[in-house]
């Protein structure tokens, strides 16, 4: 095995970090899942 890792090996790991990004920046500008997040918060503190 070679200490370099490959470009295929590079390409999924960019991917899927954009893959994160762009799901947290669309929950983050989605009201209708703050509104979701802040019914399980309260529903789980209470």
């Amino acid at each position: 095995m070679n200490s370099r890792p490959s470009i295929s090996t590079w390409f999924i790991v960019c991917c899927s970090f954009y893959m994160h990004l762009w799901f947290i920046v669309t929950m983050c500008s989605s009201q209708t899942a703050w509104c979701l997040l802040g019914v399980s918060f309260w529903g789980s503190a209470s």
